[in-house]
């Protein structure tokens, strides 16, 4: 979507479209702000207010899946020494159809999306809409509407996030609060919808901001191959996934764009993430990630790979915050 990295934010979106042939057409959608989040009388924004999960005793941490590659703690940068400073801005990507195989009922996807991160008090607050517009081989179209808003903590141990999607007479609410009892400890998240429930984080769970930010240390360091074991609350089973990144050599950003501060980028890095379930033995992600990643922490572009069909985003316009 992310949203891995801040990519990891975006499963949201394209879990919309892999789910999206058992659609049809929808005609609206509605706002959707971030859980816990209350007015501020003085800039008449919204701030999210950071969440409370307690009984942290009774984390269990449980042990990562031993046929996959698992980085230890000690090969992510530590937060502690960052050496990345994210640019708050809004992001304008179009969406295409990147790949499409024969056996796939899709044949053209289009359409765009806007992500936001900005500082909010002690934490990053993400806001991301999407519409994307989906043609089939039987000639029939339909839209997929998906709004996202999450809020994370600057030190990495506190989150919140709140997704709808929205197709055809379908909608799918999915929100929650989730904390970490440590930097590297284990954790709790607890969904309020679609049900009031509980899940365990394993020790050395991050959130996908963080994810994002050690991504960009590891790259910066000069290291190839990074695991980590991430939660953005995006997945069907309401689990954290495993991520093993590959970072490629920085090139130069090459950017079409004109905007000063983006100007200043001086590299940017490609990362490959294969996402796994955690408890997964298998070879094979359930699907793969390819990004550009400017060293503020902007998405260049990014092709989500599902196997049957690949979906492209590319960056068009950025409105950088003071």
């Amino acid at each position: 979507m992310l949203q891995w990295s801040l990519q990891l934010f975006f499963v949201f979106f394209f879990e919309g479209v892999g789910n999206a042939a058992q659609s049809t057409q929808i005609q609206s959608t509605q706002a959707i702000i971030a859980p816990q989040s209350q007015a501020n009388p003085a800039s008449g924004k919204l701030d999210p207010v950071k969440p409370e999960v307690t009984k942290l005793a009774e984390v269990n941490p449980c042990a990562s899946q031993a046929n996959k590659p698992v980085a230890p703690m000690g090969m992510v940068p530590s937060p502690q020494a960052n050496d990345v400073e994210l640019l708050p801005h809004r992001a304008t990507y179009s969406i295409a159809l990147d790949r499409n195989y024969e056996e796939e009922d899709i044949v053209e996807a289009n359409g765009q999306m806007t992500i936001q991160l900005a500082k909010v008090g002690d934490g990053w607050a993400i806001e991301q809409k999407s519409t994307l517009h989906i043609y089939y081989k039987d000639g029939s179209a339909e839209q997929v509407l998906t709004t996202l808003a999450t809020y994370e903590s600057m030190d990495g141990l506190k989150y919140s996030f709140n997704a709808r999607t929205l197709r055809a007479d379908q909608e799918e609410t999915i929100s929650g609060d989730a904390i970490l009892a440590s930097k590297g400890g284990a954790g709790i998240v607890t969904y309020q919808q679609p049900d009031v429930s509980t899940v365990q984080l394993p020790v050395g769970t991050i959130f996908p901001t963080q994810h994002l930010i050690y991504m960009l240390q590891a790259a910066m360091k000069g290291q190839k191959v990074v695991s980590n074991i991430v939660f953005d609350g995006s997945s069907e089973t309401h689990e954290p996934v495993q991520v093993d990144t590959v970072l490629g050599a920085s090139q130069d950003p090459k950017l079409a764009l004109t905007n000063k501060d983006l100007l200043q980028a001086k590299k940017v890095w490609p990362m490959r993430m294969a996402v796994y379930a955690v408890d997964s033995n298998g070879p094979e992600a359930d699907y793969e990630i390819n990004q550009h990643v400017l060293d503020r922490g902007i998405i260049r572009d990014m092709t989500l790979d599902y196997g049957t069909f690949k979906v492209k985003a590319v960056l068009n316009q950025v409105e950088v915050f003071s």
